[in-house]
């Protein structure tokens, strides 16, 4: 089984996210290549300003897909008090794998994503919710 390979980029100066087909791979005749991505409104985009984010191939409990640059609620209720543990987590590309950052302070801080993808929720981007990634005191 394939995972679909998917991109999204966040451009700053509009001020929005584009969401992309397949990445398309333009040779020249010489031996240099480039890729360039096709919006689904059919504008073609080559690099510049634009924060590119790959899909990792899993989806949250939701069945949402999930983003490079994601953020995500992996909170839960703690069965011993009844507390409720707060976690939000933003998702990168660090050493070879997509991994869950703890935004804030516990005592186990990130986790590879696909420890929690399925029990957490997508609650935006760290682009268009920069919100996100600030600390409640």
């Amino acid at each position: 089984m394939s995972n679909a390979i998917k991109f999204r980029a966040w451009s700053p100066s509009a001020r929005e996210m584009i969401h992309f087909g397949n990445p398309i791979v333009i040779a020249d005749g010489t031996d240099r290549y480039g890729m360039f991505l096709k919006s689904m409104e059919g504008k073609v985009f080559i690099g510049g300003e634009h924060k590119l984010m790959q899909y990792t191939g899993l989806k949250d409990k939701n069945s949402v897909d999930i983003f490079d640059g994601d953020a995500a609620d992996g909170s839960y209720i703690n069965p011993m008090t009844g507390e409720t543990i707060k976690r939000i987590y933003s998702v990168v590309f660090e050493n070879g794998c997509y991994v869950a950052k703890l935004i804030g302070k516990s005592p186990y801080g990130d986790t590879q994503l696909y420890f929690v993808n399925e029990k957490c929720e997508v609650i935006g981007n760290i682009y268009e919710n920069p919100e996100l990634l600030e600390v409640e005191k």
